[in-house]
This record gives structure tokens, sequence and C-alpha cells, in this order.
């Protein structure tokens, strides 16, 4: 995936839940559905050194424009980590993809300190 095909979103869900029990119900996951369970602030990953990114807790998530499948490359361009390269063959990327357009949720929280402050 290109730096400009992703885009990232977020929802402060700390504001709008009254509980920590409160369950936030996705009905489609696209930037749709995930708009309508209250994320916001969409953003092109080639934009996001310069977006005002909220600093208060949160979720987040990592959006394709598309459901469809990506293509794969045969070779991984990334650097070789103690001897391993990294490559998937392709047949098995293609096996472990799913249909959805999300494709990573993360949480923003907190920065605590361990130890004598």
């Amino acid at each position: 995936m290109s730096s400009e095909s992703g885009t990232f979103g977020h929802a402060d869900l700390g504001a709008t839940s009254t509980s920590a029990s409160d369950d936030v119900v996705v009905s489609r996951w696209d930037r749709g559905g995930l708009g309508d369970a209250g994320f916001h602030g969409f953003v092109r990953f080639s934009e996001l050194p310069a977006a005002d990114v909220p600093a208060e807790e949160g979720v987040y998530v990592v959006v394709r424009p598309s459901v469809e499948p990506p293509s794969f490359r045969a070779v991984s361009p990334a650097v070789w980590f103690k001897g391993q390269d990294p490559t998937v063959p392709v047949d098995m990327l293609r096996a472990a993809w799913t249909d959805s357009a999300v494709l990573y949720i993360g949480k923003a929280g907190r920065v605590r300190r361990v130890g004598v402050a």
C-alpha cells in the first residue's frame, strides 16, 4: 500500500461514552460505517505529519479506500533482519487477506510514568 492510499481516523470515545462498559457499534467496517460510529478526522498518510492529530485518549483506525484486494509484491522491499528475508509468499498473503477496509485498530492512551516522579 502506498502512503497516498491509506487514511488515519480517530474517535474520541472517552468524550462520547458514559462508562468504560459502553459499546461502540460499527455497522460497516468502512469509512462510512466508522464515521457513523463516531470516528472523524480522516487524514491521508501523506498529510499526517502536518495534520492536527488530537492529543486526547481515543481509538484510531487505519483504513484502505477500497475493499478490493491489493496487489502484493513477489519480493519484499523491507530490510532483512538478523539475516532473515522478510518476503512472504504471495499465495500466503492472498489467503490471509480479509475483505475489510480496516487495516489496523489502535488505542491512544495517557502516557504513564513508571518509577519515582
